[in-house]
């Protein structure tokens, strides 16, 4: 499995870190269900979601989930994260994530629509999982470092 091979060594517990918008009954979200699924097969797993709100109550009940994760991430314990992106909350906060933990990138929403560039977010994790190698040449061409990349295979 990728993530024994080359991070598991003293971790106790993997922090999985996934956004999740409402009900959705296409294969839209298949794929970060699928990661879900695999990794709470194989290890011991934190599952924690953020889900996005569509209306006024979930609004509020997420802005106080924020402040859990915001004081979650500040205190995190020794153990390995990985964050599905695109994640969406704030770039800061998924930037703190970044440092010794894992990115899975299922797809950047810069390619997707006219949004500012999101290397710098990319680039703030010590390993990227990138589901094929167009996606690695894309940040290898932004500038990261393609020794932290990793191809899902």
């Amino acid at each position: 499995m990728f993530f024994a091979k080359y991070f598991f060594q003293d971790k106790k517990r993997l922090n999985l870190f996934t956004n999740v918008t409402a009900p959705a009954y296409h294969a839209g979200p298949k794929a970060t269900r699928d990661v879900i699924k695999i990794m709470k097969s194989h290890y011991n797993v934190k599952e924690i979601t953020y889900f996005t709100p569509i209306n006024k109550w979930q609004k509020l009940k997420e802005r106080i989930r924020k402040l859990y994760l915001l004081f979650y991430i500040t205190f995190l314990e020794q153990n390995l994260s990985v964050v599905q992106y695109p994640f969406l909350l704030s770039r800061t906060i998924t930037k703190k994530l970044g440092k010794g933990n894992i990115l899975f990138i299922h797809d950047l929403e810069c390619l997707r629509t006219n949004t500012p560039d999101e290397t710098d977010v990319v680039d703030s994790y010590s390993y990227i999982i990138a589901h094929n190698q167009y996606m690695k040449n894309y940040l290898i061409e932004k500038g990261i470092s393609a020794d932290k990349i990793y191809l899902l295979e």
